[in-house]
């Protein structure tokens, strides 16, 4: 499970430069994204309560991921800032199979960024509105998900936002 995310379909982007932002227009509107040194931008994923999630590859690695931008960006005031890396610093301290990763925290241009594993096969959410689940499958769920959450609480992380919404799936229906 992550922190705070609500990703959806990937939307694709249509960009044109301008100084130092791209300009890129999706399905939520026009979007000034800063470009990111070692990762090209590819789509927008979704907006959570305090970021905006891109796919993103990373350069030098030759990977995709998802690139998570504090949603104020320039005006984020203080606070906003450390508890976007905050939540950073307390993802990446906790390695579970049922965790999204984190690869990378950095700053560009005063703009914190989180590079995350991507992970692609929609959220919970959608899974569950498309058809219910059987109950043994739905019990093994709510397991893996406890086994998760259990290991946050356990090094003091609380997840404000645990919906369906913001339970990510792998391709192979991992639960993350």
């Amino acid at each position: 499970a992550t922190l705070d995310s609500s990703v959806g379909n990937s939307a694709p982007l249509v960009s044109t430069v301008d100084a130092t932002r791209e300009v890129v227009e999706t399905e939520y509107g026009s979007i000034r994204v800063p470009s990111i040194p070692g990762y090209e931008v590819l789509s927008l994923l979704g907006r959570g309560g305090m970021g905006v999630v891109y796919e993103a590859r990373h350069l030098s690695l030759n990977r995709k991921v998802a690139l998570k931008m504090i949603r104020a960006g320039e005006i984020a005031d203080a606070g906003e800032i450390e508890r976007f890396r905050a939540e950073a610093q307390a993802v990446a301290q906790l390695g579970h199979p049922n965790i999204v990763q984190v690869y990378e925290v950095g700053d560009h241009g005063g703009i914190p960024f989180i590079s995350l594993e991507l992970v692609t096969g929609g959220s919970l959410g959608r899974r569950l509105a498309a058809t219910p689940q059987a109950p043994r499958d739905a019990a093994q769920l709510v397991e893996t998900l406890a086994r998760a959450i259990h290991t946050a609480h356990q090094r003091g992380i609380i997840h404000r936002d645990l919906k369906p919404a913001n339970v990510l799936l792998a391709a192979d229906g991992t639960p993350k």
